[in-house]
């Protein structure tokens, strides 16, 4: 049988007048001449857009959510700052991450933790901050509670995970059978 591929679906770039000012200007030129490349520039204005949209979008929606900008997708400290001054959050995967969120003025409830196999030290700092962190493994969710139990005031906020029946073996979420699993242990 003979499988007939899906035509190819192109989505055309949004004009912008701020890249189209930048690529006018002949600065990228100049820059090319000077550095060479690659290089890409960043356009605040536009994230702060996006965002507000999104924003609008859930209270259009009757939607009670909260936007967390992905630090992994971008490391600019640009859109960590602007997340915090337009009350957005950060989505962090490491130590490191979760710490240049915070010295760029993003709140630790405003921290969302995400990513496979986290470390003692990712998770210690998300509990002292306030952080959500979403958990992907049982040892994991028992990290959590030794660090939550010794000592500290704050509560750990959690989100167990589910692992998408369609992807039986990615990294990310548990099973049913160990989502069971933590309502008998705490």
């Amino acid at each position: 049988m003979a499988v007939t591929p899906a035509p190819l679906l192109v989505l055309p770039a949004l004009p912008d007048p701020a890249t189209d000012a930048v690529v006018a200007s002949g600065l990228l030129a100049e820059l090319t001449y000077a550095f060479g490349g690659p290089f890409h520039f960043l356009l605040p204005d536009a994230f702060d857009a996006n965002l507000h949209a999104m924003q609008e979008a859930l209270a259009a929606a009757g939607v009670d959510g909260f936007v967390y900008f992905a630090k992994k997708a971008n490391k600019a400290a640009i859109f960590a700052e602007r997340a915090a001054a337009l009350g957005a959050g950060v989505d962090v995967a490491s130590a490191g991450e979760l710490s240049e969120a915070l010295g760029h003025g993003v709140r630790g409830e405003h921290l969302v933790v995400t990513g496979p196999a986290k470390d003692s030290l990712l998770l210690r700092l998300a509990v002292q901050h306030g952080a959500l962190v979403a958990i992907d493994a049982l040892d994991e969710l028992d990290s959590v509670i030794t660090i939550a139990l010794s000592g500290r005031v704050r509560p750990a906020r959690v989100l167990l995970r589910v692992l998408p029946p369609v992807q039986p073996h990615s990294r990310f979420g548990m099973t049913e059978a160990e989502l069971a699993t933590p309502w008998t242990a705490v």
